[in-house]
C-alpha cells in the first residue's frame, strides 16, 4: 500500500539529503522525542533545542541568522516555555503550545513544531517546506501560526483516516517529495474531503528499516502533484 511503501523510504531519503551526519541528527531527535515522552513534567535543554534546529537546517533550508538569537536564549526561559507548551500539548491545545514556544527569540512555527512532533506525534506534524505546498491552500510556503494550524489540521484528519499518528503522515509528504526531487518516480498526493492518498505508477523501493507505526489505508481522488525541488 503506498503510504507505507513511500514512508519506509524516509531513511534512505534522509541519507540522500544530507548524508551520515543528517541522519545522525534524525535519530538523536527521535531518542529525544522517546525521552520527552518518558518524563513526568518534560522541558529541553539549550543543548537538545540547537540539537533539534541543526536537523531542521540540514533537511530543509538553513536559516543561520536564526543562531545568535537562539544563542541568546536563557536556560530558565527555555525549561519555563517547554513546560509549558508540553502541558498545553498534552492537552490537545496545537495552537496554544506552539504559540508558547515561539514566544523564545529565533524560534518560530516550525521550530516549534519539529520539537512537538516529537512530543506529541498524535497532535504535530513537522512543519516541512514540502508539506506546507502539498497541504496549504494556496500552495506557497509561509512560516506564519495560522498556515501550520492549517496544514496541521489536514495532516490530523489524514491520520485518523490511515490510523496514523499526525506526525507520520508528515513524514510521508516529505518522503515522497524527496524522491521525485532525487529522479525517483513520479509521486502524487491526491486529496479529497477527510483524507488523502499518495499514488504512483510502480513501486516503491524498501529501505532497510520498517515503518515505525502501523496500519495504512488508502482514499480519495482529485490530483495535486509534489512540486519538484
Amino acid at each position: 500500500i503506498i503510504w507505507a511503501a513511500i514512508e519506509q523510504q524516509y531513511d534512505l531519503m534522509i541519507e540522500k539529503k544530507g548524508g551520515v551526519k543528517l541522519r545522525q541528527l534524525d535519530e538523536t531527535r527521535e531518542a529525544l522525542g522517546k525521552k520527552l515522552r518518558s518524563e513526568k513534567n518534560p522541558s529541553i535543554s539549550l543543548d537538545e533545542l540547537f540539537q533539534v534546529v541543526q536537523w531542521k537546517f540540514g533537511k530543509g533550508k538553513a536559516r543561520h541568522a536564526l543562531w545568535k538569537h537562539l544563542k541568546s536564549i536563557q536556560q530558565k526561559d527555555l525549561d519555563d516555555f517547554s513546560k509549558e507548551s508540553f502541558q498545553k500539548a498534552n492537552s490537545g491545545d496545537v495552537k496554544g503550545a506552539i504559540e508558547i514556544l515561539a514566544k523564545l527569540s529565533g524560534v518560530g512555527p516550525a521550530t516549534a513544531s519539529a520539537i512537538l512532533s516529537i512530543y506529541r506525534p498524535d497532535f504535530f506534524s513537522f512543519m516541512d517546506d514540502e508539506v506546507i505546498e502539498a497541504l496549504n491552500e494556496d500552495k506557497k510556503r509561509g512560516y506564519t501560526v495560522n498556515i501550520y494550524l492549517e496544514v496541521n489540521s489536514k495532516c490530523q484528519e489524514i491520520a485518523r483516516t490511515l490510523g496514523w499518528s499526525c506526525n507520520r503522515v508528515g513524514r510521508a509528504l516529505w518522503t515522497a517529495s524527496q524522491i521525485l526531487a532525487t529522479g525517483g518516480e513520479d509521486l502524487t498526493i491526491s486529496a479529497k474531503g477527510n483524507g488523502s492518498e499518495l499514488s504512483s505508477s510502480s513501486t516503491t523501493r524498501k529501505h532497510k528499516r520498517p515503518p515505525r507505526e502501523e496500519n495504512d489505508a488508502t482514499i480519495g481522488s482529485d490530483v495535486t502533484r509534489i512540486r519538484k525541488k
